[in-house]
């Protein structure tokens, strides 16, 4: 879905990623964070000169498809983690956004968020800026998004 706004024609040239969110064995968010800050080197050293390069993950935030919780959204949670983000600080939200705190929030799809992590390790210790956020119940789902400003210096 994200793609159709950001490129409606499909014209621009994509290399997906495919990682595991939701079935053990998860990652942790050490290892997603880590796997973003190697992408990010990559692109660095290898990309042509001039080329622009987006790094964009997608994922529900607090959200448990089935589960007990289903009905529910956990908005104190996902404004926390949205924080977190802005604080520009990798170290305190990865001791703050486990395993356990994302299934806390929705055991069947917030871990999804291990996506957003590896999008966290390529823009580093950058603050986020979130561009929105809906407690989206009729949807099952907390919904947004977040932005790094990349020409910004890493803290």
């Amino acid at each position: 879905m994200p793609l159709k706004f950001l490129t409606p024609q499909y014209d621009v040239a994509l290399v997906p990623i495919h990682m595991n969110c939701i079935v053990p064995p998860l990652p942790s968010p050490e290892r997603c964070y880590a796997v973003g800050e190697m992408i990010a080197d990559i692109v660095r050293r290898k990309r042509p000169a001039g080329a622009r390069v987006a790094i964009m993950a997608t994922g529900g935030l607090s959200h448990d498809p089935g589960g007990p919780r289903y009905f529910a959204v956990d908005e104190k949670f996902d404004r926390r983690f949205l924080a977190l983000l802005e604080a520009g600080d990798p170290d305190r939200l990865l001791k703050e956004i486990t395993i356990e705190a994302m299934a806390a929030a929705g055991d069947g799809g917030t871990t999804e968020l291990l996506s957003w992590i590896v999008a966290l390790g390529a823009a580093g210790k950058r603050p986020a800026r979130t561009l929105c956020y809906e407690a989206a119940v009729e949807l099952r789902c907390g919904m947004g998004g977040v932005v790094w400003d990349m020409e910004r210096a890493a803290a």
